[in-house]
């Protein structure tokens, strides 16, 4: 038992270093860039992964609506017969939300002011994606 114990804290240790990774590759990709107000990655139920913010934000809120927004795409989706999304972009009143499935129920979300340029947005999720493959 005593084993089972240390074996589960190793994994947990595991798990909170893989985090901060994630969360330090984020912050390094979008530290300089004036226009991205935050990542997220974050389950398709809207738990949250790792996020990083260049504003103070409610990440369970935002994760939250994620979930939602993306469950919504998918029900619409198989409505219209289509499989899936390869990004969704979403124009809301003070910026703009950018969401990259990552895996099947794993996905990156930028948000962006309305000054965001896409083609940047998608570079930076570009290349968090080639770099969190590893870690999902």
């Amino acid at each position: 038992v005593k084993e089972e114990k240390h074996e589960e804290v190793r994994e947990l240790d595991k798990n909170i270093s893989v985090i901060d990774n994630m969360e330090n590759l984020i912050k390094e990709e979008i530290e300089n860039l004036s226009n991205v107000i935050g990542v997220i990655v974050s389950d398709d139920t809207g738990i949250p992964i790792a996020s990083h913010f260049q504003t103070e934000m409610d990440v369970d809120e935002t994760t939250a609506l994620i979930g939602l927004t993306i469950n919504d795409m998918r029900e619409a989706l198989n409505i219209i017969e289509l499989n899936s999304f390869n990004k969704i972009y979403i124009e809301i009143g003070k910026g703009i939300v950018y969401i990259f499935p990552l895996t099947e129920s794993a996905f990156l979300t930028v948000i962006g002011t309305k000054a965001s340029n896409i083609g940047m947005i998608q570079l930076v999720a570009k290349r968090l994606k080639e770099v969190m493959g590893d870690y999902l």
